[in-house]
């Protein structure tokens, strides 16, 4: 026969009011508490039995049977469990069976308990976990002190303990706010977060710290014996180990005695050795190589933090060929500024061309919400920037100035912005920056979308004194011309049947150019979408757009559909038809075509796309790809370049211990079939090694500009730090670069 479990619940640290001498006069060792079954309404399952009391350092008078109400303790103690029992001589609750104690925001977990009353101690045994908002403990076996005492902490006996220690016993495990400490032994105070191990591992900011015993006091942590790797193995491939060692999280690491060894073999020693962690004060990093155009070259950038938020950075280059190029960077970060400056420049000693950039940008958060941005930019010519001449142009844009300051403000209402904009080119003819396109100042503002029952609406209004010379950037306007624009809208979407809606967009809109007459327009969006068939969705929309007493300027239906005839197939469509072009034939009035189909089956994914040109009758573009685990497959054509296809083919997979990535590209001529390897016009190879501690990167790149090659190496724990060799083919460059 099988029985439910039955839970008890003791209110309190334990049950010492039931230690009352029974009617009966039992002067058994052992008394069983007697259960009560509570009938508490329905919440309360029947076969559930609970017990309330309060523990104290003395015992409840004769006349309490069952309950008690005496306080010497500092709280409540709760514990649940299937079984529990007090011995009246030894004062001891024992429980177990899923035990629960909750206690002073710590939740505890084991399959056996002991409270002892007197000594305060709870030993928990069996599948043992505590938890706290920022701790969680896991051990076989735990004994822990609940009372207040004035002794020291790690003390010897019982008597001697403080509140909150905690003794760890056997597959300890403890985490805490990223750091996680393994250990056999521990001897911990949770509240100071301070403790005693043996034979520990320590993992933090990947790093493992291994010693055979090590004591803890706030975020320092002393090892005896012990070694520090990045290496998780269980007997780490490389190791520094010490007969003493300091680490003080985040912070710093000090050995004495240190001894550097690969798989067992000593290679290095130093009688003492010290290491900053987490970001370094400074920190170097250089480039070294040669090349056709700068000759033997060698860049550095030193930086040097001078706090958690204010960092320099000196840039300083050697080229044989063009000479010493120097800059500096500062940049300031917090939770409301952001602040940078940017300067570098070099004299080409042999064209004697002042090269020159300046970058500066403030990101400010200001009080009542309001948000500030400014942006300048100096450029002598496009092709020039801080990586001194590896991007190429052949064609070089004059010397420009460029500036933008905004102050804006977003609210869940609304959005303000007032901001300014000037670019500036060098004239020759006027021996002075010209210039060529500025807003000078722009007032945006947006009313964010209010809501009603039965519509909705928004609010734009913008206003911008512009110029432009530069045809590139717009509508010219070779004077300052004031332009106001403004629109207003109202929306709503209607469910009119389970598978009809309607959204209707309908608004005003402003137009007014200096002293000109103001032009207003009427537009509307309609969409409707249907959904009678479910594998189909039909969506229709007309954009329309007028002036009062004019004909249209916008007057369209586009239409859309989607078809789902099965799980993993979808068809789409979409054409826009131009009703102001009904003077035309019928197939002139529709824009491109689009039809797509994509299918997904046995782990593979399957697409094909193309634009269909209908008065022309044949398709201006189309491409196709095809894709699993480990390989792609993709065809594109334009008419633009007709009977040619691009193919572009990759692979991802594992050669022995190698990743393996290889793409390719080839142009060739469908028609004929000519795949020839001429044809392959860009390729790229990555060859990629996890040596458990280290990572090995190969890569190799083709393009019809581009013969680069990459060999590097980093520690596994920090990918962000590679150290390698770089090879460009076409400049003749060869580097060396640390990060």
């Amino acid at each position: 026969m099988k029985y439910r479990p039955v839970f008890l619940t003791v209110i309190v640290l334990a049950a010492a009011c039931f230690a009352a001498e029974s009617p009966q006069g039992r002067a058994d060792d052992n008394l069983p508490l007697e259960i009560v079954k509570q009938s508490q309404g329905p919440s309360l399952p029947r076969d559930c039995f609970t017990v309330s009391g309060t523990l104290s350092r003395g015992f409840p008078s004769k006349e309490s049977h069952g309950a008690g109400n005496l306080s010497d303790f500092s709280g409540p103690f709760e514990i649940k469990c299937d079984y529990l029992k007090y011995s009246k001589k030894t004062e001891v609750v024992f429980s177990s069976g899923n035990v629960f104690i909750e206690r002073d925001k710590m939740k505890l977990y084991a399959d056996e308990a002991e409270f002892h009353r007197n000594e305060s101690l709870l030993f928990l045994k069996g599948n043992v976990r505590m938890e706290d908002s920022t701790t969680t403990i896991t051990c076989d076996e735990a004994e822990y002190s609940v009372e207040a005492d004035t002794a020291v902490k790690f003390a010897a006996s019982r008597e001697e303990r403080k509140k909150g220690d905690i003794i760890l016993k056997d597959n300890v495990r403890i985490s805490n706010s990223g750091t996680e400490v393994e250990c056999s032994y521990a001897d911990y105070n949770m509240a100071g977060s301070s403790g005693v191990f043996k034979n520990v591992r320590v993992h933090q900011d990947k790093m493992y710290f291994v010693g055979q015993d090590a004591e803890k006091n706030g975020d320092t942590y002393i090892f005896k014996k012990a070694y520090v790797t990045t290496c998780d193995s269980e007997k780490p491939h490389y190791k520094m180990s010490s007969p003493r060692m300091v680490f003080v999280s985040k912070e710093s690491l000090t050995m004495d005695h240190a001894v550097f060894s690969i798989r067992g073999i000593p290679l290095f020693y130093t009688p003492y050795y010290k290491q900053r962690l987490g970001e370094r004060k400074w920190a170097l990093s250089f480039r070294a190589g040669s090349s056709t155009r700068k000759g033997f070259f060698i860049l550095t950038n030193l930086r040097y933090s001078w706090s958690k938020n204010f960092r320099t950075y000196l840039i300083n280059d050697y080229f044989k060929k063009l000479g010493y190029g120097k800059g500096v960077e500062l940049d300031y970060k917090t939770a409301s500024v952001k602040s940078n400056l940017y300067v570098y420049g070099i004299n080409e000693k042999d064209t004697g061309v002042r090269n020159l950039t300046l970058r500066q940008s403030h990101w400010q958060q200001l009080p009542a919400g309001f948000l500030w941005q400014s942006y300048i930019d100096f450029q002598d010519y496009s092709a020039f920037n801080s990586n001194y001449l590896r991007d190429q142009s052949l064609v070089l844009n004059p010397t420009y100035v460029r500036s933008r300051a905004s102050l804006s403000k977003s609210a869940s209402a609304y959005y303000l912005r007032l901001s300014g904009y000037r670019n500036e080119t060098w004239s020759e003819n006027l021996n002075r920056f010209d210039a060529d396109n500025v807003i000078a100042p722009e007032l945006y503002f947006r009313l964010n979308p209010v809501n009603f029952k039965l519509f909705s609406y928004d609010f734009i209004y913008d206003y911008k004194n512009y110029l432009n010379k530069d045809a590139l950037a717009g509508v010219i306007f070779p004077d300052y011309t004031n332009i106001h624009n403004a629109s207003a809208r109202i929306f709503k979407s209607y469910r009119l049947m389970s598978a009809l809606t309607l959204f209707p967009r309908i608004g005003y809109q402003f137009y007014k150019q200096d002293d000109l007459k103001p032009v207003e327009y009427y537009f509307h969006n309609i969409n409707m979408t249907l959904n009678f068939y479910r594998p189909l969705k039909l969506s229709f929309t007309h954009n329309y757009k007028r002036e009062p007493g004019k004909s249209s300027i916008t007057d369209s239906v586009s239409f859309s559909d989607e078809y789902r005839p099965a799980r993993n197939v979808i068809f789409r469509q979409s054409v826009l038809y131009d009703v102001k072009k009904n003077s035309q034939p019928l197939e002139n009035r529709f824009s491109l075509l689009e039809n797509q189909l994509n299918v997904k089956a046995a782990g593979m994914n399957f697409y094909v796309r193309n634009y269909y040109d209908i008065s022309q009758g044949l398709a201006v573009s189309w491409e196709e790809e095809v894709s699993g685990r480990h390989f792609s497959s993709r065809f594109t054509h334009n008419r633009a370049e007709p009977d040619f296809a691009n193919w572009f083919q990759s692979f991802n997979f594992k050669c022995g211990k190698w990743d393996a990535a290889v793409k390719a590209r080839m142009f060739f001529n469908y028609r004929e079939a000519d795949m020839k390897m001429n044809n392959v016009i860009e390729k790229e190879i990555v060859l990629k090694r996890n040596l458990h501690c280290w990572d090995m990167m190969f890569k190799y790149l083709v393009t019809r500009d581009r013969r680069e090659g990459w060999i590097f190496f980093n520690v596994t724990a920090f990918p962000e730090r590679p150290i390698g060799i770089y090879h460009d083919a076409v400049s003749e460059e060869w580097s060396f670069r640390k990060k």
